[in-house]
């Protein structure tokens, strides 16, 4: 990366799940909310929820494959609101990931930054291989 480009640093929003302050990076494009399953132990250490068995096959950006351990329904708190939703406990896993069921769900509405992309596309007329 050139010296003059930055990346832009994470959305983190703080979520209550299960009684447990937990930050979530917000990943729009992950369609689950996710831990790793060294969160789920250390978090929950004395009364892990009971994880219901998943046939999900999910892979990373990258198709990378990620082993689903199970998933379970969460108690959750953003702010004001409260609803249930399903959090999904993958093998290993980094940050917590906030992903589109739960900042789109209808309860909570969460609103993440508004991002404009413009892409400059070359102009392509019919001969040009296309």
């Amino acid at each position: 990366m050139a010296p003059d480009q930055s990346v832009e640093p994470p959305t983190v929003l703080p979520v209550i799940v299960n009684g447990v302050l937990i930050e979530f990076e917000v990943d729009s494009g992950s369609a689950l909310t996710l831990i790793g399953e060294e969160v789920f132990h250390r978090l929950w250490k004395g009364s892990l929820p009971r994880l219901k068995t998943s046939s999900l096959k999910i892979r990373t950006w990258s198709q990378e494959r990620i082993t689903v351990l199970g998933s379970f329904q969460a108690a959750v708190q953003f702010k004001s609101v409260k609803c249930n939703l399903e959090l999904f406990v993958m093998r290993n896993g980094g940050r917590p990931l906030l992903g589109r069921a739960w900042f789109r769900h209808r309860d909570l509405a969460i609103n993440v930054h508004s991002y404009q992309l413009s892409v400059a596309l070359p102009h392509v007329t019919v001969g040009d291989g296309w």
